[in-house]
């Protein structure tokens, strides 16, 4: 991937996770202030993941998770 084409995917990926968060702002209880809106934004980006459903992606999940470790990502 190009850094244009890298951009562009980052760009994509939070806004549908802001979208997705912004059409659930009703269901939300009213307490809920950053702290549980922060978290419901990680289990979004979670689950927008395919290493944790694809068994076939193991060591690429692998290589990944050296790659963050040793570029201090």
């Amino acid at each position: 991937m190009t850094k244009a084409q890298k951009k562009a995917f980052i760009r994509e990926l939070f806004k549908s996770i802001e979208i997705s968060l912004i059409e659930k702002i009703d269901k939300m209880p009213e307490e809920w202030d950053g702290i549980e809106i922060r978290e419901l934004a990680a289990d979004k980006f979670a689950e927008s993941t395919l290493f944790h459903r694809r068994r076939d992606l193991r060591q690429r999940a692998t290589n990944y998770r050296n790659e963050v470790i040793v570029r201090n990502l």
